[in-house]
């Protein structure tokens, strides 16, 4: 049976990079208990000095933080769901090549993050950044780090190819009943009409008739 890939912002995040920029073992997720405290004097450091490491880590932050709010982000995991949704099914029990996609959207995404984040930050290596994640995770957004730590969680990849299939599912069935999904329908005078209020217009045109 195939393994589940663990990619490498995940893997950064638990502390498994050494200061040689090499995996190591398993370490905990201890970024909801930091310690670690953001003094004036480190804030003056990371603005007078591009070398050092809080300003590195907040270059690549930022960076990654806009990466994943765009448009091509999204593009590149509705083009995965949509290629495999069908599949999945809502079910306990998971079949074997479940597996196996979820290790290629591991591997597809961290590779265009990377590929990204490295056209947008070249005067600095990423291996950088995957050091000091584990240490400097506590100043990310909450948002953008629980993003990265999905990369590496099959439930939550299932639940998001589930929800994608229902959301599928719930257009199609929109569609049959004669609801526009992407746009909804208006008044005269230009207003949107809610669904239920359209569908009973429209029973009622249809006994008029």
């Amino acid at each position: 049976m195939e393994s589940k890939h663990v990619s490498k912002f995940s893997k950064a995040l638990q502390g498994q990079f050494n200061k040689d920029g090499k995996l190591t073992g398993t370490g905990e997720i201890k970024y909801k208990n930091a310690q670690n405290k953001i003094t004036e004097d480190d804030f003056e450091e990371s603005i007078v000095n591009k070398d050092s490491e809080d300003f590195k880590f907040d270059i690549f932050a930022e960076a990654l933080q806009e990466i994943v709010i765009e448009e091509e982000f999204e593009k590149m995991q509705n083009n995965f769901c949509e290629k495999y949704y069908k599949i999945f099914e809502d079910k306990d029990e998971n079949k074997l090549e479940y597996t196996k996609i979820f290790n290629e959207y591991t591997k597809k995404t961290e590779e265009f993050l990377e590929k990204n984040l490295q056209k947008r930050v070249k005067q600095y290596k990423i291996d950088d950044f995957y050091k000091m994640l584990e240490s400097k995770k506590f100043k990310m957004d909450e948002q953008l780090l629980d993003t990265l730590l999905d990369l590496s969680d099959f439930n939550n990849f299932k639940e998001m190819m589930l929800d994608y299939k229902r959301s599928k599912t719930n257009k199609k069935q929109a569609v049959q009943l004669g609801i526009h999904v992407k746009k909804a329908p208006k008044d005269k005078s230009g207003k949107n009409i809610d669904s239920f209020e359209f569908l009973e217009n429209h029973f009622k045109k249809g006994k008029k008739k």
